[in-house]
């Protein structure tokens, strides 16, 4: 793969990682829009537990995709 090829892919990760965040900071936001008007506790809750599950799911992307990067640039070189 050339160097070009290489920038390629990084750039086209990092587009996708800035994605991923921007993506879970909109779900968090309307979310506790959501939030301001429900005065079932419960409700609060699984909003809470449905934001963790969010932020998870988007942190074990983040990380496979960083391992995934590592593995294709070992045999790049």
């Amino acid at each position: 793969m050339t160097s070009e090829e290489l920038e390629l892919v990084n750039l086209t990760n990092q587009q996708y990682k800035a994605l991923l965040v921007m993506q879970g900071k909109a779900y968090k936001k309307v979310l506790n829009l959501y939030k301001d008007y429900i005065s079932d506790l419960e409700k609060i809750k699984m909003i809470n537990q449905n934001m963790a599950v969010i932020d998870a799911t988007i942190l074990t992307e983040l990380e496979d995709m960083k391992k995934h990067n590592k593995l294709l640039l070992k045999s790049c070189k």
